[in-house]
């Protein structure tokens, strides 16, 4: 079914992108993800909250994280949509938008005890960016603490997706 192929694309996408700011070589190859989600059909949204933990790999500090919000790429209506193919983009022939959004957004670091969970504090200041045209798809966060070479961290969001009804990618 498509809205099923469309809501496992939405719902993995925003969390494989997690990213370190200033220097997107500063990630190491292997990240860890813990992903709850729950998906309610009626609602056609998907809510949760995402675990990503990552290392940074660069020779220098990184100070931010950067999350691609993917599913706000379908919030507004496409360009180049008309009357010639709307029937084979939107089911209902008008556009039903989704989006996502990321709230309690915090951050955590080991607290040194061997296989302890991490201590979690909320990341600073966040910004939207564009991203290819499409606004509010890029989420910049400030960490509390410049993340030093080598030191690893956890980030915690809990989100919430709005799918939106279309055919296709």
């Amino acid at each position: 079914m498509a809205g099923c192929d469309l809501a496992r694309k939405l719902a993995v996408v925003p969390f494989l992108v997690l990213a370190f700011g200033a220097d997107p070589h500063a990630l190491a190859a292997e990240r860890t993800y813990a992903v709850v989600a729950t998906l309610d059909p009626s609602a056609r949204a998907i809510t949760g909250s995402v675990d990503a933990t990552f290392e940074n790999t660069a020779t220098v500090a990184v100070d931010e994280v950067a999350w691609l919000l993917y599913g706000n790429r379908f919030a507004a209506a496409e360009p180049g949509i008309n009357d010639l193919n709307r029937p084979f983009v939107y089911p209902r022939e008008e556009l039903v938008p989704g989006e996502i959004r990321l709230d309690a957004l915090a951050v955590g670091a080991s607290d040194g005890r061997a296989g302890g969970p991490p201590t979690f504090e909320p990341l600073g200041e966040t910004r939207l960016a564009v991203v290819d045209g499409w606004p509010r798809t890029m989420l910049y966060a400030r960490l509390p603490r410049p993340l030093a070479p080598g030191a690893a961290l956890t980030v915690r969001a809990r989100y919430r997706v709005l799918l939106p009804e279309r055919f296709g990618p």
